[in-house]
């Protein structure tokens, strides 16, 4: 574990259901990978991208709002 890591108490059945799809040495890293996911996820969703972008700008021309 590394030494900034912070202890994060959990449910004893969600820490079970880890252990089983992790293995029981592997439970802190596979929870800080599903953290990670879930935060890009998240922060993708949030921002809207270029082809987001794109498809507003068509949608509105297809509307008559824009030329």
């Amino acid at each position: 574990m590394p030494d900034d890591a912070i202890m994060i108490p959990l449910p004893g059945a969600l820490y079970r259901r880890v252990e089983a799809a992790a293995g029981a040495d592997e439970v802190p890293a596979y929870v800080a990978r599903a953290v990670r996911e879930a935060l890009a996820r998240d922060e993708a969703a949030a921002a809207p991208g270029a082809v987001d972008e794109a498809q507003i700008v068509e949608r509105l021309r297809r509307l008559g709002y824009l030329d």
